[in-house]
C-alpha cells in the first residue's frame, strides 16, 4: 500500500488579504491544502492558534487516545476561527487506527451538541497514512 503523506504548515496569505487574519496551520495532504477539497465554510484549522492544552486535545483526539466528543467518534479537523467551539460547527472527519496506519476518510459537517453528523462533504475519498509519520505530526509539540 502506498501511504499518504501529511504536514502542518502556514498557509501563505495573500496580498489580497487586507484585514487582520488569525494565522493557522494547514493540513497538506500529498502536498496539496486539504482546505481545497472541503467547502470548511470559514473554519480554520485547529492547529498553529489555539492555546497549547485545546491543541493537545485535538491532537488526542486524531491519534484516538482519548474518545472525541463529536457524534460517532468523529474527529474535527476544521474549527471556527472566531472561537475554536465545537458548537458552532467543525469539518470533522472519521480516524481509524490500523496495525501500521491511520485512516481519514467521511469528511463532514459536526457539532457537539445535538449528536448530528450533518452534510458529507467529500464522498470517495480516504486517506492512510504510514502510523510512525502521523503520530510524529500531532505529537504536542514543545
Amino acid at each position: 500500500m502506498t501511504f499518504s503523506t501529511l504536514e502542518l504548515v502556514y498557509p501563505k496569505l495573500q496580498e489580497s488579504d487586507s484585514k487582520k487574519q488569525t494565522r493557522w496551520l494547514e493540513y497538506l495532504v500529498d502536498g496539496r491544502p486539504l482546505s481545497k477539497l472541503v467547502d470548511r465554510g470559514g473554519h480554520i484549522g485547529a492547529f498553529g492558534w489555539l492555546d497549547r492544552r485545546t491543541e493537545g486535545h485535538f491532537a488526542r483526539w486524531l491519534l484516538l487516545e482519548v474518545p472525541s466528543v463529536l457524534p460517532e467518534g468523529r474527529v474535527p479537523l476544521y474549527v471556527c476561527s472566531e472561537c475554536g467551539d465545537l458548537g458552532c460547527g467543525a469539518v470533522t472527519v472519521s480516524v481509524e487506527r490500523t496495525s501500521d496506519s491511520f485512516v481519514w476518510r467521511e469528511l463532514a459537517w459536526a457539532n457537539d451538541y445535538d449528536g448530528s453528523v450533518r452534510q458529507a462533504l467529500v464522498l470517495g475519498y480516504e486517506f492512510h497514512f504510514d502510523r510512525a509519520a502521523y503520530v510524529s505530526v500531532f505529537r504536542p509539540r514543545r
